[in-house]
């Protein structure tokens, strides 16, 4: 792929990047049991052999999904009482083979006083703009510009959508869904600091790996915040979709 076939790529797939909500939409644990005020819910999934790898263990991009929805649910909802939450980091593993059709119980559970909500979650990823400043399709690497205040739920937002979609068009593939997302912050910086995000991934490995830098536009030497974040894909569930 050429450069600008690759620029072209990139940005169709940002105006979509709601999309890749797909992924989750058939896999449901059903709610059983909910505790608001400790913190606490337990959800019946059924297992079914769509969802087991190879090594009939549960696929950790499935878990990563069912994890990442629902504990958003409880986060945002239960929790904060508000709908919507930003992830910062998630992390899965699947410890022990499982059969097809088997019903799993999960338990969910969180300190209400380690939680901290931030009031434009909501609406996290709707005021978040960026450009394509540079693009290397033999790289594997896009540069966007923006300008923002940065915070780690801003920073795993954009990282997410920016690298998800990198990935995307890297691996020709539509949905996938993270097992691992981690954010920092590591500098402060003025309001609306003109900054460039520098995103890479090495599609090579198993899952895609990918890296988001978000350096200043006029030093480059200067780095704000780092993310990095590994996507699973799934053909035969992304093919259902």
């Amino acid at each position: 792929m050429d450069h600008t076939d690759f620029i072209d790529k990139i940005n169709k797939s940002y105006d979509f990047a709601n999309k890749f909500l797909h992924y989750g939409m058939e896999i449901r644990p059903k709610v059983t049991w909910v505790d608001g005020q400790a913190g606490r819910f337990i959800a019946e999934w059924l297992v079914t052999s769509d969802f087991i790898d190879q090594n009939q263990c549960i696929d950790e991009g499935v878990l990563g999904t069912v994890t990442d929805n629902t504990t958003a649910m409880l986060i945002g909802s239960v929790l904060c009482d508000r709908g919507k939450s930003v992830s910062t980091s998630i992390s899965v593993q699947a410890v022990a083979p499982i059969k097809p059709n088997t019903v799993v119980e999960i338990l969910y559970d969180a300190v209400v006083a380690e939680l901290e909500y931030i009031a434009s979650s909501g609406t996290f990823g709707s005021d978040i703009y960026v450009t394509v400043e540079q693009a290397d399709a033999q790289e594997r690497k896009v540069v966007f510009r923006t300008s923002a205040l940065l915070d780690e739920g801003w920073v795993a937002t954009i990282a997410d959508v920016l690298t998800s979609i990198l990935v995307s068009v890297c691996t020709g593939t539509i949905s996938h869904a993270s097992t691992s997302l981690s954010a920092s912050v590591l500098r402060r910086l003025d309001y609306a600091t003109d900054i460039l995000i520098e995103c890479s991934v090495n599609s090579a490995l198993q899952p895609p790996c990918a890296t988001a830098v978000f350096r200043d536009a006029r030093d480059s030497r200067i780095i704000y915040a780092a993310a990095s974040h590994s996507k699973f894909i799934k053909p035969s569930l992304i093919a259902s979709l």
